[in-house]
């Protein structure tokens, strides 16, 4: 049987020739081409966009090719795709920075074991923060925390370690550490009570207390509470951020870390005057009647 143009009518007789895919007609017919598995010239197609992966990979047509690419690849062929991204570290950070670059390696951790996507972990090893903190690599970094195992992120976690109670208070990076906090070592959790007050940071200390073990709970709890604690116990209360986070936790946290809570706060509006606020925000925590 004589092969098919690839996306050609039934009665074309031209084989397809690798797709130099400059222009919306060549990718077209590789889209086409990748929709169809039994295709003779998906192999050609496929090692077609692995060679101009990273040029495709800024603009929003040839992002979405690639994509679609990874997609419908087997091991052996997505690993074309693979060693074309992996041959620059700098096209590797450049793509994490990237509109449209940013989601094709966002595809690749999804779909690849994480020996796949070592180049990238590398590539972005001493530029956690400043990844951390930009809208497209902040992206690649939740889903790195989210998709690898933690033996391959260690760089990554140094990194951002130095910087954790900054980034927390930061509008994207507190998104990449909620995820540090979610899925890596508890070593690099921590405990601030100015997070708990901060319009981004509260989301930080949410978390820690919903993934925290009991033990990093009562720390969170007896933090909030440490001499010389800024804000100090009262200013905590009298702020709308932290008093949400405080009564979410007093729902749903864990029992003895709770119950320290309870008694601490307790202890304290007895021996405090109680501004409007406090006293408010304590009779939310049903501890006053």
């Amino acid at each position: 049987e004589e092969a098919k143009q690839c996306g050609a009518g039934p009665t074309s007789t031209v084989t397809m020739s690798a797709p130099d895919l400059n222009s919306a007609a060549d990718m077209a017919r590789a889209r086409e081409c990748l929709r169809s598995r039994a295709s003779p010239e998906r192999l050609r197609v496929i090692a077609s966009i692995a060679k101009a992966a990273r040029r495709l990979g800024v603009t929003k047509e040839g992002s979405r090719l690639v994509q679609q690419a990874m997609e419908v690849a087997n091991a052996a062929e997505r690993e074309l795709i693979v060693r074309e991204l992996a041959s620059s570290p700098q096209a590797a950070l450049a793509l994490s920075r990237s509109r449209y670059g940013h989601h094709i390696l966002l595809r690749l951790i999804e779909v690849a074991p994480t020996v796949s996507v070592g180049f990238l972990i590398s590539a972005l090893e001493g530029h956690g923060v400043e990844m951390a903190t930009h809208r497209c690599g902040s992206c690649v970094l939740e889903r790195l925390f989210e998709q690898c195992s933690q033996e391959w992120l260690r760089g990554l976690y140094r990194d951002l370690e130095r910087e954790v109670v900054t980034l927390a208070q930061h509008e994207l990076g507190n998104y990449v550490v909620q995820r540090l906090f979610e899925y890596g070592e508890p070593a690099v959790r921590v405990a601030a009570p100015a997070l708990v007050s901060h319009r981004f940071g509260r989301h930080v200390v949410q978390r820690v207390l919903d993934f925290g073990s009991p033990g990093e709970q009562l720390k969170v709890v007896r933090a909030l509470f440490a001499e010389g604690a800024d804000p100090s116990i009262g200013e905590v209360l009298e702020n709308e951020f932290s008093r949400g986070v405080l009564a979410e936790f007093a729902d749903g946290g864990d029992p003895a870390a709770v119950s320290e809570l309870r008694g601490r706060l307790a202890e304290w509006a007895a021996a405090s005057a109680l501004s409007p606020g406090a006293r408010e925000a304590l009779e939310e925590l049903e501890l006053l009647g």
